[in-house]
């Protein structure tokens, strides 16, 4: 065999091997990128009312969102009732639900510490005249104490939709 063809054959499987190595590298980059996985479309209810899915790669739910740094036990949404039927007359109620139970209402209490958050910004509950103007039949969030029946309101705002 000629030199020149033993140097083309020898160049030929270098190219070759080189190629191969090349092909090897992208494969296995792209197979770890690639490891996604396909979750089922369910969702978990939140004890905040709030909803979330199944994500990575053990499609694990998402933790439930907490909540925000509420100043007692009790943080519900839900919306502001006045003066319905079955309530104490000239008294804020927050209706909400439970899952697996029916709506619960809850008196709420205002003292002077009580905050409310209104689009204009915040300011103290017992300066604002007429609370039910403001806040009856609008979806809200209240963070407090509960105490029997009643929530010590620590802050009232309304929710954005």
């Amino acid at each position: 065999m000629k030199k020149s063809s033993k140097i083309l054959i020898i160049s030929i499987i270098l190219v070759l091997i080189v190629t191969g190595v090349r092909i090897y590298i992208i494969l296995k980059n792209n197979k770890t990128e690639n490891n996604q996985v396909a979750c089922t479309m369910e969702a978990k209810l939140c004890p905040d009312g709030s909803y979330v899915g199944r994500t990575g790669p053990k499609c694990e739910f998402t933790p439930c969102p907490s909540a925000p740094a509420a100043k007692g036990s009790f943080y519900k949404k839900g919306v502001a009732t006045f003066n319905n039927p079955g309530q104490k007359a000239n008294t804020l109620y927050l209706v909400y639900e439970e899952p697996g139970s029916p709506a619960v209402s809850k008196e709420l209490v205002f003292d002077s510490q009580s905050q409310c958050v209104l689009p204009a910004g915040s300011a103290s509950c017992s300066q604002i005249d007429s609370l039910q103007l403001y806040f009856g039949g609008k979806r809200v969030y209240v963070s407090g104490n509960l105490q029997a029946e009643k929530v010590s309101v620590s802050e009232l705002g309304i929710l954005q939709e």
